[in-house]
């Protein structure tokens, strides 16, 4: 039986392992004119609330930016000049995710990207950066009370978007299923095995009666 134990043991092991890695974080970029704004969330429909999120260059990870997620995990980054960068987001408790992105040349006629954004603690960096508390530089028309329309959202980043991330994930609980499934029958065939050299073991000797 303590191959059974131990067959078990490991199954409960797996089933463990496959929770544990199932809280992923993920995030979606999207440009908004002359901001980032990035959507923080776990695989399991969350929002990752109070979120550290970084804007790194590309080639030697320097810091450009940061800001934190609100409480619907999302904050705002100023829009840096054309080309690859790295978005990193850290929700703590080991959930950190990196995001590439690429961010494209403004159009014709169209004010300039944050050409500043060079190192972390610039004037503009700390002027334009943004959480969900605090309303985005340049949202507002100072002259007028009425709102200014946001520009379109442009989706910049390369991996799976909320939708992709939070969809059931039928494939790992197929591959989980499958996984126990073929330590339960090597278990059962070991077993099986094992019994058929030693029939011997599985009998109980009646000792005869003794003689008067």
């Amino acid at each position: 039986m303590r191959l059974v134990r131990y067959a078990t043991i490991a199954l409960s092991g797996l089933l463990l392992t496959s929770f544990a890695v199932g809280h992923d974080l993920g995030a979606e970029v999207h440009l908004l004119g002359e901001q980032l704004e990035v959507r923080a969330f776990f695989d399991d429909g969350s929002v990752a609330r109070h979120a550290l999120v970084e804007l790194l260059r590309a080639t030697d990870r320097q810091r450009l930016a940061e800001a934190r997620t609100d409480h619907h995990g999302r904050c705002r980054l100023p829009r840096p000049p054309a080309g690859s960068y790295l978005i990193r987001v850290n929700a703590g408790a080991g959930h950190i995710h990196e995001e590439t992105i690429t961010v494209p040349a403004a159009a014709a006629g169209a004010a300039r990207p944050n050409d500043s954004l060079t190192a972390t603690g610039s004037p503009t960096l700390r002027d334009n950066a943004s959480d969900g508390n605090r309303s985005v530089a340049g949202s507002l028309d100072a002259s007028s009370p009425t709102l200014v329309s946001e520009p379109p959202a442009i989706r910049i980043s390369s991996g799976p978007g909320y939708e992709e991330k939070t969809r059931f994930p039928w494939l790992k609980l197929a591959l989980g299923l499958a996984a126990i499934f073929g330590l339960a029958t090597a278990a059962w065939w070991t077993l099986r095995f094992r019994q058929a050299r030693c029939p011997s073991a599985n009998h109980t000797r009646i000792p005869p009666p003794a003689s008067r």
